[in-house]
């Protein structure tokens, strides 16, 4: 199974200290937060060829105050090829992303990526130093702070959305007196236009695995990670890609509904 666009995440490695201080450092070629050796993984920082992921142990009386450096390389793959390999399937071997939409923003929050948005309990923490896989072999997510986008639909382009409003999260965002903080995993639209989506504008979204469980395949989206964020100007069809201007008619051109 591909990533996304987005290389960065794949991942989340955090360096949690005592005083609630914090930096990490999320990428492909190791760095303060793993060994060079190491691979990111959804469930922290891995503990080898076999056996249960490392997390780090957080003193949850304290802020939580983390900054996350990820090597943010877009994959050199052309858009097409994303749109190509999107949608809720398990027979694709290359699928990158679960649902692909043209929307518009409407609304910006934050949360915690845990089951319920709260702020991870001590006890949660506390577990993780010895985590429990799911029956499907996988480990629970590492805490994070993320900014969702509540989006009003405005077309389907590949995959199943529900309804007529989504939201996608984001690495990243300030909750209460805790902040996390990612840089260099910015999304094609925050390379273009410098600043974060911006509510009334439209985007088109990839939509990729689950807040909770980093998952992809066919189950149905629920609470999805925005994998990228494109500028879409919807009068012209014409996105801000990081290759230049292309229409979307030509990016979704020969592409079977799916």
């Amino acid at each position: 199974m591909k990533t996304g666009r987005l290389a960065a995440l794949l991942g989340l490695l955090l360096c949690a200290c005592s005083n609630g201080v914090a930096v990490g450092v999320a990428s492909n070629g190791g760095g303060s937060a793993a060994p060079a050796t190491a691979t990111p993984v959804p469930g922290g920082r891995p503990s080898g060829p076999s056996g249960p992921p490392r997390y780090d142990h957080w003193d949850m009386s304290k802020p939580i105050r983390i900054s996350v450096a990820c090597d943010g390389m877009l994959s050199s793959e052309p858009l097409q090829y994303f749109l190509l390999h999107t949608g809720l399937t398990t027979s694709d071997p290359e699928q990158t992303d679960r649902a692909a939409a043209v929307v518009k923003v409407i609304a910006v929050g934050a949360r915690w990526n845990t089951t319920d948005g709260l702020r991870p309990t001590q006890a949660y923490i506390d577990a993780l130093q010895h985590p429990t896989a799911a029956p499907d072999g996988t480990w629970p997510v590492t805490p994070n702070i993320v900014t969702s986008y509540t989006f009003r639909i405005v077309r389907t382009v590949r995959g199943a959305l529900p309804g007529s409003t989504v939201v996608g999260y984001r690495n990243g965002g300030v909750v209460g007196q805790d902040g996390i903080a990612w840089s260099g995993c910015e999304t094609t639209a925050e390379r273009s236009e410098h600043a974060a989506p911006v509510i009334g504008h439209t985007y088109l979204v990839l939509f990729g695995p689950e807040l909770t469980t980093l998952g992809l395949g066919a189950k149905p989206i629920q609470q999805p990670m925005i994998d990228d964020l494109i500028q879409y100007n919807p009068a012209t069809d014409v996105l801000t890609d990081v290759t230049g201007p292309i229409k979307l008619a030509d990016a979704t051109k020969g592409l079977a509904p799916g």
